[in-house]
């Protein structure tokens, strides 16, 4: 195991950021899923009806089986949404941390106008070959 691997302290880097995102994405799935959940509920309604016309004497039977459905749905519903948030707030992470960490970086080099690599990239992170790229012709720029 490596000594110096940095662990996320925080997932909530830049939170405007990350909860607009994933709300936007958490809104348009839950839609989805109530749409789509709306619909099976209704093809569930009329399975019943049509069976309690052929058979009175069951239609008790099939109306819990509707009701179990409904609450089916709405856990798959919860579901949904807490994995969704997670995702969300994670993917957004992954984003956003590192061109957070830049700027911070950028600012220390801006205030003692002198050349700093932007640190600390950490190995998988989505733009770390920009950023080795930009430290590369920052360096380059600076020497000259």
């Amino acid at each position: 195991m490596e000594k110096n691997k940095r662990v996320r302290q925080r997932l909530l880097v830049n939170i405007p950021f990350q909860l607009k995102y994933t709300a936007l994405v958490l809104i348009l799935s839950s839609g989805i899923f109530i749409v789509l959940g709306l619909q099976l509920y209704q093809k569930e309604i009329e399975k019943t009806r049509i069976l309690g016309i052929q058979n009175p004497e069951i239609l008790e039977i099939i109306q819990n089986s509707d009701h179990r459905t409904v609450y089916y749905l709405l856990g798959a519903l919860i579901a949904q949404v807490f994995v969704t948030t997670l995702l969300g707030l994670f993917l957004t992470h992954k984003m956003i941390g590192p061109i957070t960490r830049a700027k911070k970086s950028m600012d220390v080099a801006l205030e003692e106008g002198e050349f700093r690599p932007i640190l600390p990239i950490r190995k998988g992170d989505e733009f770390e070959g920009f950023f080795h790229s930009l430290n590369a012709l920052l360096e380059k720029h600076y020497k000259k």
